[in-house]
């Protein structure tokens, strides 16, 4: 200990934390093996049920039919991603423990860097391959969404206005770049053109409107008429119009769908309540959203042709761009950021097949074990930086316990870590602890 105490506090200007375990990290259990058997049974659980339902629904979302699923395959596989998950949460804790044991106390990385980056890295080898670079690219996007959070909590950025719709911009920029130059595989061309409803066909069938909206949108469709260099069906103003309405008219019903699957208890009692709620600007944010985002693009890109008469690669770019201001309807960092990442990836693969750049072999087990490290120390010592939905995630594997935590006896390392927890302090037996609990 002494030595080691030298090191951090003496060479890297450190500060220590000399508690135990106990009083530390997992109150609940005075034993570190308790403490562990404790929160495996339930991580467990919770871990097979969630990813039980996810393959089941990705199953059924690809046959169409329940008959038809795998169920030994589905079981199998939901198995060996609850065991994956498990042991990740268990390592997690297995390895705090053992950081205090060998160093005789605690740091600020020891209370989650260190044993996240441990566990993280045992636990993704019990996963699938094929399903690693998908579980990576998420915690890539959650670790860089909370990097930028602990950096604006600590003053070091600012938090830009609409900063969410600046980040999606990019990333479409860049996916409508890879795009007019034929350079975007299959699949994801596939996913813009749905989105956006690039297909040079009629956006909206005529036959289920009235003959008078069938005759307004006959008209729409003529006027105005397209450039020669647009490669929509109809006129540049009815294939705008028609993007937005359809995509309008499917998030409408998402988030009507939603709105009244939460409202359950309220249909029979409130019922002007659930109604009015229908058409809130709250359950209009999703439909207004995917209805602006081909909007924006069509009219922007239709408008650049007329302009100039020519096309270019830099156009589809700045019309992607434009479209990313969609969010502010909207604003969601996942959604964003999720974007940008995948362009990211695009670019890395294609400049790899180029020969630009290497191929790392097991790249996707590093920078899963860093990017998780990263976020489950955030949620150890700065549990307000991370996604609220992901907190809400942890709370269930860990059965609540990832909340008792002695946050208190973090605060000295200066990541206001007990914001969230103001007045809590574990009940603590005091045969177990090394620091009297009432001069915290």
């Amino acid at each position: 200990m002494t030595v080691m105490s030298k090191f951090f506090a003496g060479q890297l200007g450190m500060q220590l934390l000399t508690t135990n375990c106990y009083e530390t990290t997992h109150p609940w259990n005075p034993s570190c093996w308790g403490a562990l058997y404790d929160v495996v049974w339930n991580g467990w659980k919770f871990s097979f049920k969630t990813y039980l339902t996810v393959y089941f629904l990705t199953s059924l979302a690809h046959v169409k039919d329940p008959r038809k699923i795998d169920w030994k395959r589905l079981v199998k596989d939901a198995a060996r991603s609850a065991a994956f998950l498990t042991a990740n949460l268990v390592g997690y804790l297995f390895w705090m423990c053992r950081f205090r044991q060998a160093f005789g106390f605690f740091v600020w990385p020891s209370l989650g860097l260190f044993n996240g980056f441990a566990a993280s890295f045992f636990a993704i080898l019990l996963e699938q391959k094929k399903r690693r670079g998908m579980l990576t690219l998420y915690l890539t996007n959650l670790a860089s969404e909370t990097a930028f959070r602990m950096l604006v909590n600590h003053g070091y950025l600012k938090k830009l206005p609409h900063g969410e719709s600046m980040v999606l911009g990019t990333g479409l920029a860049g996916y409508f770049y890879l795009l007019h130059n034929r350079q975007l595989d299959e699949g994801a061309a596939k996913v813009l053109g749905l989105v956006f409803k690039l297909q040079p066909d009629d956006i909206l069938p005529l036959h289920p409107f009235p003959r008078e909206v069938q005759q307004l949108l006959i008209q729409l469709r003529a006027y105005g008429g397209k450039h020669h260099l647009c490669i929509h069906k109809n006129s540049c103003l009815s294939t705008s119009v028609e993007s937005f309405l359809r995509n309008f008219t499917v998030g409408y019903g998402v988030s009507a769908a939603m709105h009244l699957v939460k409202s359950l208890g309220q249909i029979f009692k409130k019922p002007s309540a659930v109604l009015s709620g229908l058409v809130s600007f709250q359950t209009l944010r999703l439909p207004l959203f995917l209805g602006s985002l081909p909007l924006i693009y069509h009219a922007s890109q239709c408008l650049l042709h007329r302009h100039f008469d020519r096309s270019d690669a830099l156009f589809g770019a700045l019309s992607g761009a434009l479209s990313g201001a969609a969010m502010m309807f909207y604003p969601n960092v996942s959604i964003a950021m999720y974007v940008l990442w995948k362009w990211i990836e695009t670019i890395y693969f294609k400049a790899v097949s180029s020969g630009y750049l290497p191929s790392w072999k097991h790249g996707d087990i590093l920078l899963y074990t860093i990017s998780t490290g990263f976020v489950l120390f955030s949620a150890s010592m700065e549990p307000h930086s991370i996604r609220k939905g992901y907190w809400n995630f942890l709370l269930g594997l860990t059965g609540n316990k990832a909340a008792l935590f002695n946050r208190v006896l973090f605060d000295k390392f200066g990541f206001n870590s007990s914001r969230w927890f103001p007045g809590y302090r574990p009940a603590l037996d005091p045969c177990f602890c090394t620091m009297n609990p009432g001069s915290y």
